[in-house]
C-alpha cells in the first residue's frame, strides 16, 4: 500500500482528524485528501503520466505536503527541490518531465 492510499484510508476512516500542522494551520485528512486529489486531477489535465517527474519547488508547507500527495496519487514521481538554491534550475531541467509545482491552490485555507 502507498502512502497516497494510506491518507485514503486516513480520510475515511478518521476524515476530522488533524494530518498536518503547519505554521499554525491545522489541516485534517479529509481536506488534505480533498486538495491532493484536486491538484492530481489538475495535474493529469496537464498531461501528466505515470511515472513522470515532477518537480516540486516550495518551502516546507501545507502546500508542499499537498503537492507530495497529489503527484503520487496522479501516478508520478516526485523531486522536492527546496528552495532558493543556485543548482535549481539545473536540477529542475534534469528532473522535470511534465509539471513544476511552484503554487498549488492554497492548501487548507
Amino acid at each position: 500500500m502507498g502512502v497516497d492510499q494510506l491518507l485514503e484510508r486516513s480520510a475515511r476512516r478518521a476524515p476530522d482528524r488533524t494530518a498536518v500542522v503547519c505554521a499554525g494551520t491545522r489541516c485534517s485528512y479529509q481536506e488534505l485528501d480533498e486538495q491532493a486529489n484536486r491538484l492530481a486531477h489538475a495535474l493529469i489535465d496537464a498531461g501528466l503520466q505515470p511515472g513522470d517527474r515532477v518537480a516540486i519547488c516550495l518551502e516546507s508547507s501545507l502546500n508542499a505536503v499537498v503537492s507530495i500527495f497529489a503527484v503520487l496519487k496522479a501516478g508520478g514521481v516526485f523531486v522536492v527541490i527546496n528552495p532558493p538554491t543556485t543548482m535549481t534550475g539545473k536540477v529542475s531541467r534534469r528532473a522535470l518531465q511534465a509539471a513544476t509545482a511552484t503554487r498549488p491552490e492554497e492548501a487548507c485555507a
